[in-house]
């Protein structure tokens, strides 16, 4: 038994002596093959720790970092070993990095841990990577990149580059109101609050060009010293009030023609405070202008400038322009009827159906007499020269056959439903044939 002992002993030692020979002569991958035979015998594991070092430097000085980095995390502490291979995980990270390959260097970081400024590096690959998707114009896809990151200084300062982007991108586009929203957003980040003013002040020359001289006025002020805006405002304002002053002048010399051409056009609603009078002076122009062009029987030319006044509120002195306005339509129908143009004629005479002259010629067929728009004072019933029919809000087909009044959805469908009991210029009344009892009491409508 113990010459076997110390047969295996000799062997032991034969084969250690064997292998440091290798080692010597740089023969190491032999060597470690026979030291991984030997087991713990003398300082078999340093060596073996030695070859694998140098193993892992060739696979270094071949570019092969992976496999090198494998091989020095295996040697744990060995010279340094763990720390080396950190430092070659760290450059592999460093080189994803700079090839754009950011996701996959933000991984090759946070594997890392703690070493050196790993965590920040890993950070740092995804602000990178939507600093790439912004530079492409994916703004979007930018800044749900960033957002990954929560809340701190490099996130909102970049998220906010992109909104200065979207900001860019809607002026270029010309959407001027939306880019004005935009940068005001953005507060006094980057060059926004100038471009706030650049979007105000060319909103405000587009309103100037387009005659909206008061709105203009407004936007020109908001924009303070910027440019010439301040100038821009006067200018505006001057302009605004210059058909008011010429108005004022020609109504006081009784040039009504005159006065009704400088405010033609005019915005009447929102009117500053100072300006309040000005629809009134333009009621007033229109109706003296109408009354000169009846004054020569001028009947259309009168109704045209009738017609300007539109929805205005009457002053005490015009209230005879709905007269007027019936007036002049009679007069016209009553000429066109004469004429033998019938079409044109009858919505005239339908609108002056007031006059003794239209209701003369209304007044000889109930199919004329009847056209217009009747109420009770709660519904409306207006029938149309075109056979049409809105009956309380039902648009329907009518026809008169003598004082049957037929309506229907289409020309198949017309059958009797009321009856003619009353028909005059000023009064309808009809009674619901279907059931024989309702019976409808209107006027003309106003």
């Amino acid at each position: 038994m113990g010459d076997y002992s110390d047969a295996a002993s000799r062997a032991l030692a034969i084969h250690y002596a064997e292998a440091v020979a290798l080692y010597a002569d740089d023969q190491e991958d032999a060597a470690l093959a026979i030291f991984l035979t030997l087991g713990d015998y003398e300082d078999t594991y340093t060596y073996i720790q030695k070859i694998r070092y140098s193993q892992a430097e060739a696979l270094e000085n071949a570019g092969d970092t992976e496999a090198a980095a494998e091989a020095y995390a295996a040697l744990d502490d060995f010279n340094q070993s763990a720390e080396h291979a950190r430092q070659l995980r760290y450059e592999q990270a460093e080189a994803l990095l700079k090839a754009g390959s950011y996701t996959e260097a933000k991984e090759a970081f946070e594997a890392l841990g703690t070493y050196s400024d790993s965590a920040d590096r890993a950070n740092e690959c995804v602000l990178l990577q939507g600093d790439a998707l912004r530079d492409a114009g994916d703004l979007d896809g930018a800044k749900a990149i960033y957002a990954t990151l929560g809340e701190n200084a490099d996130v909102a300062h970049r998220i906010k580059s992109c909104e200065l982007l979207e900001a860019e991108a809607l002026l270029n586009a010309g959407q001027l109101e939306e880019a004005e929203a935009a940068y005001t957003a953005l507060g006094d980040y980057g060059n926004a609050a100038q471009r706030v003013l650049q979007c105000r002040y060319a909103r405000a020359v587009l309103l100037r060009d387009k005659g909206e001289l008061k709105e203009a006025a407004v936007l020109f002020t908001d924009c303070g010293d910027y440019l010439d805006a301040a100038q821009q405002a006067e200018d505006c304002l001057s302009r605004y009030e210059l058909p008011f002053t010429e108005a004022k002048t020609a109504l006081a010399e009784g040039d009504y023609e005159k006065a009704m051409t400088a405010l033609d056009g005019v915005d009447m609603t929102d009117l500053p405070t100072d300006y309040a009078d000005i629809p009134a002076m333009y009621v007033r122009a229109c109706r003296g202008a109408a009354q000169s062009r009846i004054g020569v029987e001028d009947y259309t030319g009168a109704l045209t400038c009738l017609e300007k006044i539109g929805s205005l509120s009457l002053p005490w002195d015009c209230d005879d322009v709905p007269y007027l306005t019936a007036l002049c339509c009679s007069q016209e129908g009553c000429r066109l009827y004469n004429l033998g143009d019938t079409e044109n004629a009858l919505p005239l005479l339908v609108r002056g159906r007031t006059q003794q002259a239209a209701q003369a010629i209304l007044s000889t067929r109930n199919d004329w007499l009847i056209l217009g728009t009747w109420t009770d004072g709660t519904h409306t019933y207006s029938f149309r020269p075109d056979g049409t029919c809105a009956l309380d809000g039902e648009e329907l087909l009518w026809q008169l056959d003598g004082y049957n009044l037929l309506t229907g959805t289409d020309a198949e469908s017309l059958s009797a439903t009321h009856k003619l009991v009353t028909l005059t210029a000023e009064q309808l009344l009809l009674r619901d044939v279907r059931n024989g009892t309702d019976t409808l009491n209107l006027s003309v409508a106003e």
